[in-house]
């Protein structure tokens, strides 16, 4: 993801990793309780849920989000008034057996519960504003949380704007695996037509499978996606599709012969040789 790489490169450039994790969570704006037992007795009273920040002082995304997103005061405010914030060291007795608890594998790595610690929502990494006001928004309603949907589908009762939700969903939790097999079954309940929809371009803008029948769409009618997103965002879009292929080559896995054709259909889509893909 583009932003996560982003805060990589702002931490490498200022210099600014710190060894420190209360040095870090100092910059934060955020008003942050001191322990998960009076998180959930301040969520009971409040009915406000329960951001968890699992913190790893090692890891560059964590630091990237407390230089560039909760000491941002306006986004601060946003989850003061909605959240109750709890910031724990994975380090710690207590964020190791949470960590454990809620299944943390990589960092950033944030998760929204309601007042008995019970999963609304996984954030799977960190992002730059405001995507990552929109990434925890959408746990602040059953219409689109993941664990809200996630049950909804299982029940096989969902709608097409059901499962959109469900899918945007999964992606902030970064659970790939799902992403990927509920895209395809969602654009089988699209009209072609409906793919040029904001809302789906946003969705189907992560799809990287260059044999799907929206790239099929995409390539034929470039031209009108162009119009209303944008070239930079097409072109990149086309790019990632084929970056892996690409880079196949480049390490040797792959002959003249792939190469070849990977070229013909670069040329087939035009995408210029300045893309950038990210």
């Amino acid at each position: 993801m583009k932003y996560y790489l982003l805060l990589i490169s702002f931490l490498l450039l200022a210099g600014h990793i710190k060894a420190d994790n209360e040095a870090s969570a100092a910059k934060s704006k955020m008003i942050y309780v001191s322990s998960f037992d009076e998180a959930k007795g301040v969520s009971r009273r409040t009915g406000k849920p329960i951001f968890i920040n699992f913190y790893a002082k090692w890891a560059a995304p964590c630091q990237g989000m407390d230089e560039f997103v909760f000491s941002d005061e306006e986004f601060a405010k946003y989850m003061d008034k909605n959240f109750v914030n709890y910031f724990v060291d994975v380090k710690t007795p207590e964020g190791q057996e949470l960590a454990k608890a809620y299944d943390v594998r990589s960092y950033a790595y944030y998760a929204v519960v309601d007042c008995n610690g019970q999963m609304i929502q996984p954030i799977g990494s960190g992002a730059a504003l405001p995507q990552f006001k929109e990434f925890v928004s959408i746990s602040l309603s059953p219409k689109t949380s993941y664990v809200a949907n996630k049950k909804k589908y299982e029940s096989g009762k969902y709608s097409k704007k059901d499962l959109r939700n469900y899918i945007r969903s999964i992606r902030v939790a970064g659970i790939g695996k799902d992403f990927h097999r509920l895209i395809n079954e969602y654009m089988g309940m699209l009209a072609p037509k409906e793919y040029l929809d904001k809302e789906n371009w946003e969705l189907l803008y992560y799809e990287r499978d260059r044999n799907n029948s929206f790239f099929r769409y995409l390539v034929e009618n470039k031209p009108q996606f162009v119009k209303k997103f944008g070239a930079e965002s097409v072109n990149s879009f086309i790019g990632r599709a084929f970056a892996s292929d690409v880079l196949g080559y480049a390490t040797g896995d792959a002959d003249m012969e792939a190469l070849n054709a990977i070229g013909e259909e670069l040329e087939k889509v035009g995408l210029p040789d300045t893309a950038k893909v990210n």
